[in-house]
């Protein structure tokens, strides 16, 4: 699923936000042994593992296109029927339990049903307003966009050649 500022630009602007120069992705703990499969698949394709921070964060980079794969964990916590731990955050499960579609780029993820909601959460009532910060990154903005379309496109492919024939 989409997070963090992946799931701000889809949801605000339908894109990517000009000074985020990375996609975040949260998949469920329990499917983390898939995505360390398919580390060699993505090579291949050149999609480069670069970073592990276990067992909560994987990055790749194809290109100028980061993205860092996110573990959502169950809390380990007496509460962890109502919690996941997402990095160092606990965030309340009802956010997950349920999903809905969005298209983007051409291709339709799930997300979190009502996105916005856990927008709120993560960035407050004003998320729908851009702030500005820090200068972008030099790069070509349209390069990175270009990047990062074909590299969740190649994930994608990937995931649903490799990971959905398993199920």
């Amino acid at each position: 699923m989409p997070m963090f500022g992946t799931l701000l630009g889809i949801v605000r602007q339908n894109g990517f936000i000009p000074n985020d120069h990375d996609m975040d992705i949260a998949i469920w703990g329990k499917d983390r042994q898939n995505l360390i499969d398919l580390i060699p698949e993505f090579e291949k394709e050149g999609i480069k593992f670069t970073r592990c921070s276990e067992p909560y964060v994987y990055t790749f980079i194809y290109k100028s296109a980061d993205c860092d794969f996110y573990t959502l964990m169950d809390s380990e916590k007496i509460y962890s029927w109502r919690y996941v731990k997402l990095v160092a955050m606990y965030i309340p499960r009802y956010f997950f339990t349920k999903t809905q579609q969005i298209e983007f780029l051409g291709t339709t993820f799930n997300v979190p049903q009502n996105p916005e909601r856990l927008l709120t959460y993560f960035y407050g009532k004003d998320w729908r307003i851009p702030k500005s910060g820090k200068p972008a990154r030099v790069q070509s903005k349209l390069l990175f966009w270009i990047n990062a379309k074909r590299f969740i496109q190649r994930c994608i492919s990937y995931i649903k050649r490799h990971y959905l024939n398993k199920l």
